[in-house]
C-alpha cells in the first residue's frame, strides 16, 4: 500500500490556475472517485491537494499522470510526494503552517481538523492524517506558535491600509461576507472606523459580527449606496462566482478595494473602469513575504522539529516491524 499526494498552492500555481481548479472541483472529485485506490481532496482558498492510497508506486504514478492529462494547464507544476514519509513530512509542515502563505497561520489547523471530520472520509486516510495533525499540534505547543507567531490576512490588510491611506478613524469600511475572513477582521476591533458588515445570505451572523465590531449589518442589496461613500471595501465571500461585476456611478473619491476571495469575488475589469484601487490576495505577496522573513528563526526551528518528528516516526515503524517479525518467527528458529 503506497500513500501519496499531489497539490498546488500559491507557490506553484497562479491565482487564475487556482480559480480554475476550484471551478472544476466537482470534476476533480469525480476523477478520483473512479480511480482505483482511495483518495481525499483538500480545497482551501490557497491550495488544492489530493491525498491518496494506491496498491503500488506504479499505480500511484499512473493515477498522477492520468490526472494531469485530464486537467491540463492546472496541475503541471503540482508538488508530488510518494511514500508515507513524504506525505507525513508535507502534511506535518502544512499543519504547523510552514507551507502556508502566511507563515504559522492558525486558521489552517481548524481547516484541516474540519476537513478530517467530513462525512464519508476514508477511515484509513483519516486515522493516518489525524495522527500527523496531532503531531503538528505538539510542535506548535513546543514552539508556542500561538504566542510568538501572530498575524493573519486581516493584519496584513490593515497594515497595508494604514500605510496607503493613513489612520482609519472616521473612514467608512465595508466588509462583504460573514465567513472566516470577516471573523478575523472582527477580532481586530478596528477603532474609530465606521464598519459595515455586508451579508449576502447570513444576516444574523452579520449582525453578530457588526455588534462585536461596533458597526452595522446591512444586506447585500444595500451595498451599492454605501460603496459610493466608502473608503475601504474588503470582500471575502465563499461564492464560487463573481459577486461584484460593477461599482455604482457617482463615486467621487478613490476607493481601496481588497478582494481576498479565491475564486475572486470581484471582476478584475472593474479596477480599470471605476475609480478604485483593486488589490487581490496575490498583490499582497510583498507584505506577506516581509512578515514571513522576520520569522526566519521560528521557521528554522519548526522545520528542525518536523524532521525530528519524521525520524521518530520512522524509528517507531522500524520497532513495530521488528516486533512483528519476532512474533511471526517459528519457535526454535
Amino acid at each position: 500500500m503506497i500513500f501519496y499526494y499531489l497539490g498546488i498552492d500559491h507557490k506553484n500555481a497562479s491565482l487564475e490556475e487556482r480559480e480554475k481548479a476550484y471551478s472544476l472541483r466537482h470534476d476533480i472529485r469525480k476523477f478520483w472517485q473512479f480511480r482505483s485506490g482511495k483518495a481525499e481532496i483538500l480545497f482551501t482558498c490557497n491550495r488544492v491537494e489530493i491525498y491518496a492510497v494506491a496498491t503500488s508506486v506504479l499505480a500511484a504514478n499512473a493515477n498522477i499522470t492520468a490526472f494531469k492529462k485530464s486537467f491540463p494547464g492546472i496541475f503541471g507544476k503540482a508538488r508530488i510526494g510518494l511514500g508515507k514519509h513524504s506525505v507525513s513530512r508535507h502534511f506535518l509542515s502544512l499543519s504547523v503552517g510552514l507551507v502556508s502563505r502566511i507563515l504559522g497561520e492558525k486558521q489552517i489547523v481548524k481547516q484541516l481538523d474540519s476537513w478530517l471530520r467530513q462525512n464519508g472520509f476514508d477511515p484509513d486516510l483519516r486515522e493516518y492524517l489525524k495522527g500527523i495533525l496531532y503531531k503538528g499540534h505538539e510542535i506548535r505547543k513546543r514552539l508556542l506558535y500561538d504566542t510568538y507567531i501572530s498575524g493573519d490576512i486581516a493584519d496584513i490588510v490593515i497594515k497595508d491600509v494604514l500605510s496607503k491611506t493613513g489612520p482609519l478613524k472616521g473612514k467608512k469600511v465595508l466588509i462583504i461576507g460573514t465567513g472566516k475572513v470577516a471573523q478575523l477582521f472582527a477580532g481586530k476591533r478596528i477603532e474609530g472606523a465606521d464598519i459595515y458588515i455586508v451579508a449576502r445570505k447570513k444576516h444574523s451572523r452579520a449582525k453578530r459580527l457588526a455588534e462585536w465590531m461596533g458597526g452595522q449589518a446591512v444586506l447585500f442589496t444595500e451595498a451599492n449606496d454605501l460603496m459610493r461613500s466608502a473608503d475601504i471595501v474588503i470582500s471575502a465571500t465563499s461564492s464560487p462566482h463573481r459577486v461584484i461585476k460593477s461599482f455604482p456611478s457617482g463615486m467621487n473619491k478613490k476607493v481601496r478595494v481588497y478582494d481576498l476571495a479565491v475564486p475572486r469575488d470581484i471582476d478584475p475589469s472593474v479596477g480599470e473602469k471605476w475609480n478604485i484601487d483593486l488589490i487581490n490576495i496575490d498583490d499582497l505577496s510583498g507584505l506577506i513575504d516581509k512578515r514571513n522573513d522576520m520569522l526566519y528563526e521560528y521557521a528554522k526551528e519548526a522545520r528542525d522539529l518536523v524532521e525530528r518528528t519524521i525520524e521518530e516516526l520512522k524509528a517507531e515503524e522500524n520497532r513495530y516491524a521488528d516486533k512483528t517479525r519476532n512474533t511471526l518467527q517459528p519457535v526454535g528458529a
